[in-house]
C-alpha cells in the first residue's frame, strides 16, 4: 500500500515535467526573437546634404549690393560691409562654404539679428532689423533669385512706384531710379483730372506679413523657384524665432519679398477700375466724388484682409479735395502756394539732389548743384522750418543734404543752427548726423564744437530724442569723431548700462577703436569671453591693433578658437593694419 505523501510527490514531478516540456518553446522563441532583432539593426544610409539654393551670381550681386549701398538704410553700416568692399572674392568663397552645408548651415553660423527701434517722429517709433551680414547677403541673394519673376507680376511702373528691380551687376545697384518723390509728383499729376484724393497706407506692414501668404504669393502668383522660396521660408522662421509672421525693415531683400505679397491685391484693385497709386505701403486714391473715394477705400480695405490678412490705418486715411491735395502737397506747383515762403521752399524743393561722387562728370555736377542752391536763401528755409512745431520731414531732410554744397560760412551757420535745434528733429535726426559727420572738416572748429557738445548733452541727459537705441546709434557715430576727452566718459556711460543692444554694444566698441582708448580696449579685451555679440566680438578684433604686442599675443591665442569666418575677417584687419595704424571706418 502506497502512502498518500508518495503519491503528492509524484504529482509535483509530473507537473515540474511538463513545465519543462512547456517552458523550453518560449525560451526558443525568445532567442529567435532576439536574434532577428540583432539581424534587423542596419545603419540608416548616409543621406547626402542638399546646398542651400543659392547662386553664385545672386551670391556675387547680393556681396556687390551690401558693400555699396549698406546692408540697411536705417543702421549705420557695420564695420563688415568695408570687408565685404576689399575682398569679395574671399567673402563668396566663405558663403559657398555656409551654402555647402546645407540644412547644417544654421548650426554652423546662427542666424544672429537685432531688432530696434527708430524714430518715425515726434512720438512714433518703429522696429528695424539688422542681420549678421553673411546670412543677410545669403537672404538678399535668394530675394534677388526671386526679384525678376516678382517684377514681371508687378502692376506698371506708372502706378506702383516702390523699388522695381532693375539690378546693375557693375555697380551692385538693385533698384530702378524712381522712388517716393515720382511717387508724389505723378499723383499731383493725376490729382488734375480728379475732384476728391484720399491718402491712405497699410497698418504695420512688414512686421503683419504672414509668411504662408508670402510663400503662396511667390510660389503661386509669381511662379517662383520652390527650393528657393523654401529656403526664404526656413530662414524667415529662423529669424523671427519660429513665428510665422513679419520680414524684417531695414534691408532690400525684405522689400523685393513686400513687392511680392501686394501683387496679387494690385491687381484685383486695378480690375475694379478704381485709380490709384502706390509706394510700399502708401497709397494715392483717386475720385470724383466723396462716395466714391470711399467705395474705393472700403474696396481695398476688403482685399487686402481677405487676401493678406491686413488692413489699413484708419489714423491716417485722410479724404480731400483734388485743389486741397495740390495745396498741401510740398512738393505742388510753386504757384499754387499760399505764401512767398512755401513758394521758394517749392522751388528748392523741385531741384534733384542726387550727385555721385564716382561719376565721370562729377565736378560739372558738383557745380551745377552748388550753382543751383546759390540762388536760394536754404539758411533762411532751414531757420523757417525750425521754428514749426513740426517740421516738415521731407523739406528738412533735402536742405540738410544741401549742406555739401554750400560755402563755408554758409555751412558753419548751418550746423550752428542746427546744434541749437536739435531736440526738434528727432524725424531726422540720422539724416542730420550723416550730414555733420561728412563736412565737420569743412566748417569752422566753433561750429563743430558746438554740434559735438549739443549731441553729448542730448546722450548724457537721456533725451527721448535719442532713446530709441536705432536713433542712438548714429548719436554714438558723432561721438567717436569728438575730439573731446568727455566723449570717451559719455560713451563709458551708455556702454555701462543694463540691457545694452547688440547695435549700440558693437557701435560704442567701434568708437572707442576710432578713439584709440587703449586702456578701455584692453580692460575689454580681458573679459573677452563673456563677450556673445558676434559684431561685438569683431569690433574687439580690430581694436586690438591699437594695443600693440599685447593686441598681437591676444590674437594669437584667440585665432585658435575663432571660426572661419572670422578668421578670414581677421586676415583682412592685419591686412589694413600691415605697416601701419589703420583708422576705422565708420
Amino acid at each position: 500500500m502506497k502512502k498518500k505523501g508518495s503519491k503528492k510527490l509524484a504529482k509535483k514531478s509530473v507537473m515540474k515535467k511538463t513545465a519543462k516540456k512547456t517552458a523550453a518553446p518560449k525560451k526558443v522563441v525568445k532567442a529567435k526573437a532576439a536574434k532577428k532583432q540583432v539581424g534587423s539593426k542596419k545603419s540608416p544610409p548616409t543621406r547626402p546634404v542638399v546646398p542651400l539654393p543659392l547662386t553664385d551670381d545672386a551670391l556675387k550681386l547680393a556681396i556687390a549690393n551690401v558693400a555699396n549701398f549698406g546692408d540697411t538704410d536705417v543702421f549705420p553700416f557695420p564695420i563688415e560691409n568695408h570687408w565685404f568692399f576689399d575682398r569679395p572674392s574671399e567673402v563668396i568663397e566663405q558663403l559657398q562654404e555656409l551654402r555647402s552645408k546645407g540644412e547644417d548651415a544654421f548650426q554652423y553660423l546662427s542666424v544672429f539679428s537685432s531688432t530696434e527701434l527708430i524714430n518715425t517722429g515726434y512720438l512714433g517709433f518703429r522696429p528695424a532689423t539688422q542681420i549678421e551680414p553673411l546670412w543677410n547677403t545669403c537672404f538678399l541673394a535668394a530675394a534677388i533669385q526671386v526679384a525678376e519673376k516678382v517684377e514681371t507680376n508687378r502692376q506698371p511702373r506708372d502706378r506702383v512706384f516702390s523699388y522695381r528691380f532693375e539690378p546693375d551687376t557693375t555697380t551692385g545697384s538693385l533698384f530702378a531710379k524712381v522712388g517716393w518723390k515720382d511717387f508724389h509728383m505723378r499723383g499731383l499729376e493725376l490729382a488734375k483730372d480728379f475732384s476728391h484724393v484720399a491718402l491712405v497706407d497699410i497698418s504695420d506692414f512688414y512686421p503683419r506679413i504672414y509668411h504662408h501668404r508670402l510663400e503662396n504669393a511667390l510660389k503661386t502668383d509669381c511662379q517662383c523657384d520652390g527650393p528657393v522660396v523654401t529656403f526664404i521660408d526656413r530662414f524667415l522662421s529662423k529669424l523671427n524665432g519660429g513665428n510665422s509672421f513679419g520680414l524684417p525693415v531695414g534691408g532690400p531683400a525684405a522689400r523685393i519679398l513686400a513687392e511680392a505679397v501686394l501683387t496679387r491685391t494690385d491687381r484685383l484693385i486695378q480690375m475694379r477700375r478704381i485709380e490709384y497709386l502706390r509706394f510700399v505701403d502708401d497709397y494715392i486714391v483717386f475720385g470724383n466724388s466723396e462716395d466714391e473715394i470711399r467705395k474705393a477705400i472700403l474696396d481695398i480695405s476688403r482685399l487686402l484682409l481677405d487676401n493678406e490678412g491686413l488692413s489699413l490705418n484708419r489714423n491716417k486715411t485722410r479724404l480731400l479735395t483734388s485743389d486741397e491735395y495740390q495745396r498741401q502737397s510740398v512738393l505742388a506747383d510753386p504757384s499754387k502756394s499760399d505764401s512767398e515762403d512755401e513758394t521758394e521752399k517749392r522751388k528748392f524743393l523741385s531741384i534733384h539732389l542726387r550727385y555721385d561722387p564716382y561719376s565721370p562728370t562729377a565736378d560739372e555736377d558738383y557745380e551745377k548743384l552748388a550753382d543751383s542752391i546759390r540762388e536760394y536763401d536754404v539758411l533762411g528755409l532751414l531757420e523757417k522750418e525750425l521754428t514749426k512745431s513740426r517740421v516738415d520731414r521731407f523739406a528738412l531732410s533735402q536742405l540738410i543734404k544741401a549742406l555739401q554744397f554750400m560755402d563755408e560760412a554758409q555751412r558753419s551757420d548751418a550746423v550752428r543752427t542746427l546744434a541749437d535745434n536739435l531736440g526738434n528733429m528727432a524725424p531726422v535726426f540720422a539724416t542730420t548726423a550723416i550730414a555733420f559727420r561728412k563736412i565737420k572738416d569743412e566748417i569752422a572748429d566753433s561750429a563743430a564744437e558746438l554740434f559735438f557738445r549739443r549731441v553729448r548733452e542730448l546722450v548724457e541727459n537721456r533725451s527721448p530724442l535719442i532713446g530709441a537705441s536705432g536713433t542712438l546709434a548714429f548719436a554714438v557715430r558723432v561721438l567717436a569723431d569728438d575730439p573731446s576727452p568727455d566723449a570717451d566718459i559719455t560713451l563709458q556711460e551708455i556702454f555701462s548700462q543694463s540691457m545694452l543692444t547688440p547695435v549700440i554694444e558693437r557701435e560704442i566698441v567701434l568708437a572707442m577703436v576710432k578713439r584709440k582708448s587703449r586702456g578701455w580696449i584692453s580692460d575689454l579685451k580681458s573679459r573677452y569671453t563673456t563677450l556673445s555679440n558676434p559684431w561685438t566680438i569683431r569690433a574687439l578684433l580690430a581694436g586690438s591693433f591699437v594695443l600693440g604686442d599685447e593686441g598681437t599675443h591676444w590674437r594669437k591665442a584667440t585665432k585658435k578658437i575663432l571660426a572661419p569666418y572670422d578668421v578670414s575677417f581677421l586676415s583682412w584687419l592685419s591686412e589694413k593694419n600691415s605697416g601701419q595704424e589703420w583708422e576705422v571706418p565708420l
